[in-house]
């Protein structure tokens, strides 16, 4: 049965179009993607870029945005410490000019360029990053992603309950740690505003803020009960729990960009057009139909953006996305979601890009429940399934086996049943009928439930092993878990970086005790485990030790989850844009993209001149 889209979609196909699309559905996937989707392809007449990234923006707050249409506007009209290169995904230079670290990788000093400048005219200096810093942690769970500063000394989990619990200093702007004077640790940076500046007006208030210079503290090492120095106005100096290589990865995500004035203009309104900012791009106006951004004339390379303007197009739906692409209203078409029919028709067309998403979904175990405590056994049913049929026969081609936890892991499991056999029977199992029922749960959800049900019949047929799958709501799901009740678990995680060792600790760090203990991180909806010391093929019953998985091959050496698929990003690019480059992350750079006004598309019967 199809879907209203997908008729108007085939009734627009020509006969050309449809003899293409039944080449498709046979099998025959050699021909030449030549043609466009779009019937309607002038490009601007200027240097004006169209982008329709998703349903309307909430929020323009770095420390709120962990997914397009947010973190799209966000990279537009701020810059952190580092950029990420869209097509290789290694750091750039962005507010920071270089970077040097410790030879244990537990010290990273940042040296910010003198030209990086608010849209008010003021300097960017190293106190605005410690100040949004420490801000992302007093927003608590409103912003999703602050759990990618704990590796930082002091932004751990348990400073962090210290702080919400009131040990340390806060202001109505939320807590600010104070740094330590060097005679008895009494210096404390100045709180932003003051009850009688709220009744000012807002650019009164401002102004006053200005004036005061308490954006920055006395040059000098001043060092912070966190684990931040700031050594001078442009230097910076972060120190880290966990040795992590690629930190400078890391803080290009956009919960590490910094805010003017400890985020109060947000306060004002979320969409606050008005609001200071540092990047390429300057917001110009906000309304039903979209946002504009202009480039920001105070960008410290504006001479090599060639973009003038960005417009952001909120649509509702995938159909009203592909219906207003085609009927060229706008540029690039991101951040949708495609039936297995949309993806086959849409695959023969030139202007279609697709990659694998920075995400993965798999099967995490309770690692309190024998005999899921001995990796032989967790190994045996990791190997035992055929990926390629979960992602091609009930996701329709809209994901990727997954055969490591990233999409940029190195290491791989390799299926193998008879291997699974040999394992099973080492580990006391040689006849699978005294395995027990492998109590599987899953949130409700047809898609899931398919999937279960798949790796379910695998695990029979392959290793004689029968599944029980539990299928529950939200709140169930919940309780099921926290109560220990399952053998292993469905879970999904997006990876908002590539630094290895933040991811590993965004899939396995948080773990909890699965022995009827409670969960501190529950309002996270993220089951996870305790990870503790391990003999070589046995984990014990009782309460874990936390551990920290700090890198894949430490995840492939205890082998917690059984990776099952990577979900797959898509993108529609009309032919005259030029520089855009879907990844991984869903992050192209606007710095890089440019219209190519003088292109015209050139028909089959048209000389080619």
């Amino acid at each position: 049965m199809y879907r209203p889209i997908e008729k108007i979609l085939i009734k627009m196909l020509n006969l050309r179009h449809i003899i293409v699309l039944l080449f498709i559905f046979s099998g025959n996937c050699e021909l030449e993607k030549t043609r466009v989707f779009s019937s309607k392809n002038l490009p601007p007449t200027r240097q004006e870029f169209r982008w329709s990234n998703g349903k309307p923006a909430k929020s323009f707050d770095p420390a709120k945005a962990s997914s397009p249409p947010e973190t799209d506007i966000v990279r537009a009209i701020f810059k952190g410490l580092t950029d990420v290169n869209p097509q290789s995904l290694e750091p750039m230079p962005a507010v920071a000019v270089h970077w040097v670290s410790s030879e244990d990788y537990r010290t990273w000093t940042f040296y910010l360029r003198k030209d990086a400048i608010w849209t008010n005219g003021e300097r960017v200096v190293a106190q605005d990053f410690v100040r949004s810093w420490q801000r992302v942690l007093s927003l608590k769970e409103k912003s999703p992603n602050r759990k990618l500063l704990r590796n930082i000394v002091g932004f751990d989990d348990e400073s962090i309950s210290m702080q919400e619990d009131g040990s340390q200093s806060s202001s109505k702007h939320g807590a600010v740690l104070s740094p330590k004077s060097e005679a008895d640790g009494s210096e404390a940076v100045k709180s932003p505003g003051n009850p009688s500046e709220m009744n000012k007006s807002e650019e009164d208030r401002l102004q006053t803020k200005r004036a005061s210079g308490d954006r920055r503290l006395n040059s000098g090492d001043k060092s912070t009960s966190i684990g931040l120095k700031i050594l001078d106005d442009f230097t910076l100096e972060v120190n880290l729990v966990t040795p992590d290589p690629q930190f400078p990865l890391l803080v290009s995500n956009p919960v590490f960009y910094p805010v003017y004035d400890c985020g109060t203009e947000f306060e004002i309104d979320e969409l606050n057009s008005a609001i200071t900012t540092n990047g390429t791009f300057r917001i110009t106006s906000v309304g039903i139909d979209g946002i504009t951004l202009d480039k920001n004339e105070k960008y410290w390379d504006k001479a090599k953006v060639r973009l003038d303007r960005v417009k952001i197009i909120p649509v509702q739906s995938e159909d009203e996305g592909l219906k207003r692409y085609e009927e060229g209203e706008f540029d690039v078409l991101t951040n949708v979601e495609l039936s297995p029919t949309l993806l086959k028709l849409l695959e023969s067309y030139a202007d279609f890009f697709k990659t694998t998403h920075a995400a993965v979904n798999f099967y995490q175990f309770n690692l309190s429940k024998p005999p899921f405590d001995d990796r032989r056994v967790r190994e045996a049913l990791a190997i035992a399934i055929n990926r390629r049929s979960i992602t091609e026969d009930e996701l329709g081609g809209t994901a990727v086996p997954a055969y490591s936890f990233s999409p940029f892991g190195k290491l791989r499991l390799v299926e193998d049943i008879e291997r699974a056999k040999m394992l099973l029977k080492e580990a006391g199992f040689s006849d699978t009928e005294n395995f027990p029922i492998v109590r599987l749960l899953i949130n409700r959800n047809d898609t899931q439930r398919r999937i279960a049900k798949a790796i379910a019949k695998m695990w029979q047929k392959n290793l004689g092993i029968k599944t029980e799958i539990v299928s529950k709501d939200a709140a169930e799901f919940e309780n099921a878990f926290l109560s220990g009740e399952f053998d292993l678990v469905r879970r999904g995680v997006v990876f908002p970086t590539k630094d290895e060792v933040a991811n590993m600790m965004l899939m396995f760090e948080d773990h909890m005790s699965l022995n009827n203990t409670s969960s501190e991180n529950a309002s996270e909806r993220e089951p996870q485990d305790i990870i503790g010391e391990k003999t070589p093929n046995k984990i014990g019953t009782g309460r874990f030790d936390k551990q920290v998985i700090k890198n894949e091959q430490e995840a492939f050496k205890i082998l917690p989850a059984i990776p099952i698929h990577f979900p797959i990003s898509f993108a529609l690019v009309k032919p005259h844009v030029r520089g855009f480059v879907l990844n991984s992350f869903d992050s192209p750079s606007l710095e890089q993209i440019w219209i190519d006004t003088d292109w015209r598309e050139i028909k089959k019967d048209e000389p080619n001149s």
